[in-house]
């Protein structure tokens, strides 16, 4: 169910693709499957807008859309399995999507964050972002990371408060997501601490 945020008519929805096997014995299931995966093709519709198509060799397919439907794969690389999608909506449209993986209460990764063009980047991904921020905090997530491309650098540092992950940082999280240091460590990436020494209390958390 969409979170009212009291302004503008503003909501927010934490969502996750459905297993087809369970939907398949359940048509109450099935039914909110499809509105789920409704809601994420228009997420998918959005960062579409916003990124260039990145086309993963071995299969030929987008790696946005794995993303975004929490594709699983034997590949550790790209297994997507865990994946949950941040939406803010204003008056039922979609306006801005973040998709959100976590990892107990240590870290979260946010690949991919877009808002559609005309609504205005800023304004509305600072309200997906501190909606999500503040779950990841009930949840007792101690900090998030992203990658952020050279254009909007600045931004991410000087408007959001996160900064460069150095080498140390690296070797933490490396541990902890599964990808190589040499991998994580290659891109630019960005962290921003939470809380410290909180206990993750939710089943949002390992991929689950």
């Amino acid at each position: 169910m969409p979170i009212p945020l009291g302004e503008d008519n503003l909501t927010w929805t934490l969502l996750k693709t459905m297993n087809s096997k369970k939907c398949e014995t359940d048509t109450s299931d099935l039914e909110l499957r499809m509105q789920i995966n409704s809601k994420l093709n228009l997420a998918l519709s959005v960062m579409q807008e916003c990124f260039e198509p990145s086309i993963e060799a071995l299969t030929g397919k987008d790696l946005v859309g794995k993303v975004i439907f929490s594709r699983r794969s034997k590949l550790t690389r790209l297994n997507y399995k865990g994946f949950y999608t941040v939406i803010l909506e204003k008056n039922e449209e979609v306006v801005s999507v973040a998709t959100v993986r976590i990892y107990g209460d240590k870290a979260a990764e946010v690949p991919l964050v877009a808002t559609r063009f005309h609504f205005g980047w800023m304004r509305m991904c600072r309200v997906l972002m501190n909606a999500l921020e503040q779950e990841l905090k009930e949840l007792g997530v101690e900090r998030m990371t992203l990658p952020a491309v050279p254009g909007v650098l600045n931004t991410w540092i000087n408007a959001f408060g996160f900064r460069r992950m150095n080498l140390k940082d690296c070797n933490l999280l490396t541990t902890i997501f599964w990808i190589s240091k040499i991998q994580y460590c290659a891109r630019n990436s960005f962290s921003r601490i939470l809380q410290q020494n909180q206990q993750a209390n939710s089943c949002i958390v390992q991929g689950k």
